[in-house]
């Protein structure tokens, strides 16, 4: 036996190797400056007599014959480019020591590796003591002499090198490697560069990476391969080429099954299983994915099992515009994100577990209809730039705590029967926001929170149809000792919070149509609150001590207008137009109303010109003369008059100078897949004689609608910013990126 160190050479009885032994593990426990390299004969790890070592760089075309077989590699290998090494079934190629300086030998592929595994006669890359299934005796496996993860760095395709694997089996692969002066974690496949890379009925196992792609443009293929007892099995970084992973199994890792980092090359997974990973799928933030491009036909709920997440993004910044859509078959975890200035984060229908998020000035977040955003304990929504959750009257979209299993299902494994959080200490804090901050929220459902939305100094709310519930401090805080922004607070209802509303400002803040039905302490408390014709939660009004001690509705403090309020309760929605506006005189409006819950109940439109109908949808309405318009519509018993209509208020302006914008072009795709994230562009020309400009710009939105009318069932898709002015016959043009729901 052999010890060399440097070019010196020892030799001697076993006795002396066994004290220079010794003073080898000291040196390595204490100092840890020497580099030893210590090597054993082949023949300790009874490989058969035969075998063949193979080293250095490959320069011509070469084949590993499996009368040759095994391989044993004692030093780093290289294909060069222009040569193929084909492999033929049935070889195993071993990898011979690790040494304490270099940490185990690589095969590097410049050129092209084509490894013929059979299902018969797989083809192996191992561990040189690795003794199970690879043709050498058995005896010592489970022993000191068994191999690790990390024995072996692992096969490095780059630059335009290409290799194909089939029925091929790489075990105990991830030595950490030098480039350029920097120690990396090996993988079993390192690629990048602009060849291919082909994987399939093969698997990786017992290693630390098991695939990584980084800064890859070539294509990649994986097929029927299993990842299993990794620290992780795929990783993505700065990937601009295309990759298919198809009908595999990531399993059993450390970390992640599939860690995507960046990239922008088409990235599609089909049938593919993640099984008791601490992570099935971990995404950094910066990426936009969804159902059309990482996801292609994944069965569920099959698809994720006991993983401790499936799908979890990385805490971290976003700078682009992002979208996100899921399934709601299984839950996506968020960590802290923060939404930086110019940048946008769409999410779509899904289920979001949540911790903090924060919207910079400048930026925005889109929330689809269907979208479910369930939130950590005492964890919030910062609000410097915009919030938009734009649901439908058929599909709401849903802000939670966690231990909400009926929204969104039983997110948190409690078990049983569904369950709602309990006391302060499982409550989300809610949406905050700040004085530079706006928020639309329409249609949406904000259930236990402390207070579910604070609206703080001059910020801007647009809150209409929506309801928050199970609040433990306030349903809406809104406190304002200066001049408040802009708040429009319409047809929502507030029950069963602590207190449905609290209203401490220097200005006037009205409530329109809004239930306040069973908040423990108070409906409204506070100052300044405006809360006529609102109903209460029973017909003889609300509770205040010294004007109506007899109402049983929900109590409210001084500071609150109350008289005159509603009798009875109604459900009565314009549903288009979906908001007030101006039009020219001459153009019509689309009239649409929610249909009466009560079918004995008929219906009423007062167009505010002195015109009525009794249709639920009178259709086109054609409004001639300039001035100002309320229109409002209710449904009651045959005839009553109107006392709580839903409204629009329309200011009609007479012809003359006026821009007129209206879309010309639109270019989209022919096909569209539900799930699909696509884009579409537009152009739009100003037809008026007038330029088309505001001080903060204006945005153009997308809408999903069955009619050419925009009502509030339509879904809102996304939206453009627009910030130049556009003169008379001037077009501009926009791109609105969105997922089709």
């Amino acid at each position: 036996m052999k010890l060399k160190k440097g070019c010196l050479l020892f030799s001697g009885s076993k006795n002396i190797i066994a004290r220079f032994l010794v003073i080898i593990m000291l040196f390595m426990n204490g100092l840890g400056l020497l580099e030893w390299n210590f090597s054993r004969s082949a023949n300790a790890y009874n490989l058969s007599a035969a075998y063949t070592e193979v080293s250095g760089d490959i320069g011509e075309d070469t084949v590993w014959e499996k009368s040759k077989s095994p391989y044993l590699v004692v030093n780093d290998i290289t294909v060069k480019s222009g040569i193929t090494l084909q492999i033929e079934p049935g070889v195993v190629i071993k990898f011979s020591d690790k040494t304490w300086a270099q940490g185990g030998f690589k095969i590097t592929v410049e050129g092209t590796m084509q490894v013929s595994g059979t299902n018969a006669e797989p083809v192996y890359f191992t561990a040189v003591n690795d003794e199970l299934n690879t043709g050498a005796a058995e005896g010592a496996v489970g022993t000191a002499t068994s191999p690790a993860s990390g024995w072996w760095e692992g096969i490095y395709v780059k630059n335009n090198g290409t290799a194909i694997l089939a029925h091929t089996h790489l075990k105990y692969s991830g030595a950490y490697w030098q480039e350029d002066g920097i120690y990396r974690q090996g993988a079993a496949l390192f690629k990048s560069g602009a060849g291919g890379l082909e994987v399939r009925e093969s698997s990786i196992s017992y290693g630390k990476l098991g695939i990584v792609l980084e800064n890859n443009s070539g294509p990649v293929s994986i097929t029927n391969t299993s990842f299993e007892n990794n620290i992780s099995s795929v990783i993505v970084e700065d990937n601009s080429g295309p990759v298919s992973i198809e009908e595999s199994l990531m399993s059993g890792n450390e970390e992640s099954g599939l860690y995507y980092i960046s990239g922008t090359g088409n990235f599609n997974i089909n049938n593919v299983r993640f099984t008791d990973n601490e992570y099935g799928i971990r995404i950094s933030p910066n990426n936009s994915l969804n159902e059309g491009s990482l996801f292609v036909n994944n069965p569920q709920p099959e698809t994720f099992i006991a993983n401790n997440y499936d799908v979890f993004i990385d805490e971290g910044d976003i700078t682009e515009n992002i979208t996100w859509t899921f399934d709601n078959n299984y839950p996506v975890y968020l960590n802290n994100i923060n939404i930086r200035e110019d940048a946008s984060l769409n999410i779509g229908q899904g289920v979001f577990l949540c911790n903090d998020i924060e919207i910079a000035t400048g930026a925005i977040l889109n929330i689809a209809p269907r979208s479910i955003l369930k939130f950590g304990t005492s964890k919030a929504v910062n609000v410097y730039g915009e919030i938009n959750a734009e649901g439908s009257f058929a599909a709401p979209v849903y802000l939670t705590a966690r231990h909400d299993s009926f929204s969104g299902g039983d997110t948190e494994d409690i078990g049983g029967n569904p369950s709602e959080p309990q006391g302060t200490w499982e409550h989300w804090y809610g949406i905050l926001i700040h004085p530079s901050g706006k928020a639309i929220i329409n249609n949406s459902i904000i259930k236990h929170a402390m207070m579910g939305i604070i609206v703080d100094g001059t910020a801007d709310l647009f809150l209409e149809d929506s309801t928050i519930s199970e609040s433990s401090v306030t349903g809406l805080s809104i406190s304002s000792f200066m001049e408040s922004g802009e708040l429009l607070i319409r047809n929502n209802s507030f029950k069963n919070n602590r207190n449905g509303a609290t209203v401490y400002s220097a200005e006037t803040v009205e409530f329109i149509n809004c239930h306040f039905i069973d908040n423990e302490d108070f409906g409204i408390t506070g100052n300044n609150a405006d809360a006529v014709n609102c109903w209460w939660g029973d017909p003889s009004g609300p509770h205040h001590y010294g004007e109506n001690p007899d109402g049983l509705g929900d109590a409210i403090s001084d500071g609150v207008s109350f008289i005159p309020w509603l009798e009875h309760i109604t459900d009565s929605k314009i549903l288009s137009p979906k908001q007030s506006g101006t039009i020219i005189a001459g153009d019509s409006l689309y009239l649409s109303g929610s249909i009466a819950s009560d079918p004995t109940m008929v219906y009423n439109w007062d167009f505010g010109d002195g015109r009525t109908s009794s249709q639920r949808m009178p259709g086109l309405v054609t409004f001639r003369d300039s001035g100002d318009y309320q229109v409002r519509y209710e449904t009651l018993p045959s005839g009553t008059a109107l006392t709580n209509p839903d409204t629009r208020d329309i200011k009609v302006v007479p012809r003359g100078e006026h821009p007129d914008l209206k879309v010309t072009e639109i270019k989209l795709a022919q096909e569209l897949n539900i799930g699909a994230f696509t884009g579409m562009t537009y152009t739009a020309q100003n037809i008026g004689n007038t330029n088309a400009e505001n001080v903060n710009g204006w945005t153009d939105a997308l809408y999903l609608s069955s009619d050419p009318y925009l009502d509030a069932e339509d879904i809102f898709l996304g939206s453009h910013s627009v910030d130049t002015a556009v003169t008379p016959g001037s077009s501009y043009g926009g791109n609105i990126s969105f997922t089709i729901p």
